[in-house]
């Protein structure tokens, strides 16, 4: 009876998402309409055992306060879906991933605070307020973004640029295979971000010379912004010049050479190898060589 009971609930959850998927994936999440549908395709789970909820990833739970049973089944839901977005965009990640479940009662939005863990174990800290609605936290960018932020190594404090850069570009293209951005949102959102953040970086430093500028100066979404630019770059030269999405050379880089690497140039250098190419090499010493100002002359 265990296993029957198992097998319908994760019938019943793939079936939902491959609904919502459908559903979300050409239009607006912004109608009242679709945000019901959003919510009606996920039921919340009857179940004794929240552990019984499938994750195609191989997820530890920590909680690190106490949750009431519902607002596990929330999280759960929550987590779940985004988890599917990953693996359509990333493969299964090579190693467990850790989640730290906080309870948060500040912040004005779903998650007012998280962040990763790079040490023994592999993760992310999230501290939630559930009194958001599960709408509220599926369409909310900060597990997209930190669950991002695994698929490729810690590269150190000293190349946020990078890091995060890459995180918030990626993020947008997880929201988009979850189906709460369309193709044009994404279009749209790069364009405006990636103009907005055009000033802070007209200098002669280099880009991750003045991101370190804009780090001291707490201007953290011009430093953000600023490094996704150099992954739009890269996905604009790889759907030229190979036919391929950077999404989907990510998805080979994560299959097959996740584990190890410490630095931006090793990580490019591999992303060169699977591609056979210098695309990425080139373009990362042009970002730590160049006048920032040069970077940003196309946006």
């Amino acid at each position: 009876m265990r296993y029957i009971r198992g097998y319908m609930i994760r019938f019943s959850i793939v079936f939902s998402i491959v609904f919502l998927v459908i559903i979300t994936g050409c239009g607006e999440i912004n109608s009242d309409t679709q945000k019901k549908v959003l919510v009606s395709a996920l039921p919340l789970i009857d179940s004794p055992d929240a552990r019984e909820i499938p994750i195609k990833n191989t997820i530890i739970w920590h909680w690190e306060n106490r949750f009431e049973k519902q607002e596990v089944h929330k999280i759960k839901q929550w987590l779940s879906v985004i988890d599917v977005a990953i693996i359509d965009t990333y493969g299964k990640y090579p190693f467990d991933m850790h989640f730290y479940i906080h309870r948060s009662k500040s912040g004005n939005e779903p998650v007012p605070w998280a962040h990763t863990t790079r040490g023994k174990d592999q993760g992310v800290h999230f501290h939630v307020n559930t009194t958001y609605s599960i709408t509220e936290f599926l369409t909310d960018w900060t597990a997209q973004h930190e669950i991002s932020h695994l698929s490729i190594p810690f590269v150190g404090k000293e190349n946020t640029w990078f890091s995060e850069g890459y995180a918030t570009y990626m993020q947008c293209q997880v929201m988009q295979v979850q189906g709460v951005l369309t193709s044009d949102d994404v279009k749209y959102k790069y364009a405006t971000k990636l103009a907005n953040c055009k000033q802070a970086y007209q200098s002669d430093l280099t880009v991750p010379q003045a991101a370190d500028s804009l780090k001291k100066a707490w201007n953290y979404p011009a430093l953000y912004w600023g490094g996704a630019s150099f992954f739009w770059k890269l996905n604009a030269q790889y759907s030229s010049e190979i036919q391929k999405t950077l999404p989907r050379v990510i998805a080979e880089y994560v299959k097959c050479c996740r584990i190890g690497h410490r630095s931006p140039e090793e990580i490019c250098e591999t992303l060169d190898q699977i591609t056979e190419t210098k695309i990425a090499s080139k373009l990362l010493n042009d970002y730590k060589t160049e006048p920032a100002r040069l970077m940003f002359e196309e946006f």
